[in-house]
């Protein structure tokens, strides 16, 4: 379990599915959030807590669908970034097969 959340949290390569997406990325952003407004003082720590794995997942999640990590950066265009890759991170398919960025993790 404990390589599965260093792999999911602290590495930008490879491939997930959208299951592990919405797992490990949108249900823990989502609690994060929660305590993000209840920090008091900390938000800014509880953000850059949660910054590097947020990229993580999304980078992983970029490579299934054959993009480079840099579309991770789509995020900092308010509202219309979020919901682009909300979208195509959370509903669009991978790619078939093999990538350049590993093999398909459905497999």
């Amino acid at each position: 379990m404990r390589d599965r959340l260093s792999y999911m949290y602290l590495s930008l390569g490879g491939r997930i599915r959208r299951r592990d997406y919405w797992l490990f990325f949108v249900v823990p952003a989502l609690v994060l959030v929660g305590l993000f407004y209840d920090a008091g003082g900390y938000q800014v720590v509880v953000a850059l807590i949660v910054l590097w794995p947020a990229i993580a997942v999304q980078a992983k999640r970029w490579h299934d669908q054959d993009f480079s990590t840099w579309w991770v950066l789509v995020n900092l265009v308010p509202v219309v970034g979020w919901a682009i890759a909300l979208v195509l991170n959370g509903f669009a398919p991978g790619t078939r097969g093999e990538n350049q960025y590993g093999p398909d993790p459905r497999t």
